[in-house]
């Protein structure tokens, strides 16, 4: 299962004046949206508003419990998926299509170099400053689809000793 379906990806690029490959069958489209679903799950499941119905959902939405507490305030029932999760849903998966496995970068740290001088002393150091931040996926309009959607209670967002933390 995954949100969204091939039909209403394709009229949500159209619409938006986006590229659409002719090269992308329906069989390729339904897997970069189950791709997507399973990334956006991953990325937000711990932060969106409510809980899954279920336990044994296999996505995270529909959620019971999902309310917007701000203006313009909105309840979800048991089984709407926000219009926000499909969109995003689709702009993930567009950059799947466009390249695959873009939405799972691997990262592999940087590599010491170490130097000893007569065993007294040991230098270590980097070729390059680089770090896990470098290669996290930032994609705007998907945090900005979220955010109404992101409980301000979960995470470190809630706790006042440790700050408002942001995903990027």
């Amino acid at each position: 299962m995954f949100y969204g379906n091939a039909d209403d990806f394709l009229t949500y690029l159209s619409e938006r004046g986006q590229e659409v490959s002719n090269d992308w069958m329906e069989e390729d489209i339904n897997a970069a949206l189950l791709v997507a679903s399973e990334w956006l799950d991953s990325q937000y499941e711990d932060l969106w508003i409510g809980y899954k119905v279920t336990f044994e959902q296999e996505r995270s939405w529909p959620r019971q419990n999902a309310t917007i507490a701000v203006y313009p305030y909105h309840v979800y029932s048991n089984s709407d998926i926000p219009v926000q999760v499909i969109q995003a849903t689709y702009e993930a998966a567009k950059r799947e299509l466009t390249k695959k496995g873009s939405l799972m970068v691997d990262y592999l740290p940087t590599q010491y170099q170490s130097v000893s001088i007569y065993n007294a002393v040991t230098v270590e150091y980097k070729d390059s400053v680089s770090s896990a931040g470098d290669v996290q996926i930032q994609i705007p309009i998907i945090q900005n689809l979220m955010s109404v959607l992101i409980d301000p209670n979960k995470g470190a967002d809630g706790n006042a000793l440790s700050g408002r933390a942001v995903r990027v």
